[in-house]
């Protein structure tokens, strides 16, 4: 079984090419969060060591993919959180086959309790 019917699915979003105001992407925004309900150190629930539920990581990310201007280009997809806006944005590496095209993102939150993850964005071409 691929390793990608493991993991849990977030989200679909479905992007219109002949819809692009700028003929050459399509982009879209999500808010990512990584939350812990709640959780207890040396105690028990309710008491002095419980601590309510909050987050561990808590962004928006903006995803723009650039189509390939020439038969012989490739994609490229450009990422942003909405907490890093005053850099540019990232480039992820991007995996195509005939199919789909597949890029991860890192999601990190040093700060403890913190997060150290990855996204991993499968896309497919419902059109082709």
């Amino acid at each position: 079984m691929p390793d990608f019917l493991e993991s849990p699915l977030l989200f679909n979003v479905f992007l219109d090419i002949g819809k692009s105001q700028t003929g050459n992407s399509v982009a879209f925004s999500a808010d990512l969060s990584v939350r812990v309900p709640e959780y207890e150190v040396d105690g028990f629930l309710f008491l002095k060591n419980h601590y309510e539920g909050s987050y561990l990581f808590r962004d928006q990310i903006t995803i723009e993919a650039f189509f390939p201007s020439t038969p012989d280009d490739e994609w490229r997809i450009d990422y942003q959180f909405a907490s890093k806006r005053g850099e540019p944005p990232k480039t992820a590496v991007v995996e195509e086959t005939d199919e789909e095209l597949i890029f991860k993102i890192p999601i990190e939150q040093p700060n403890p309790p913190g997060i150290k993850a990855t996204l991993r964005v499968i896309t497919t071409f419902w059109n082709r």
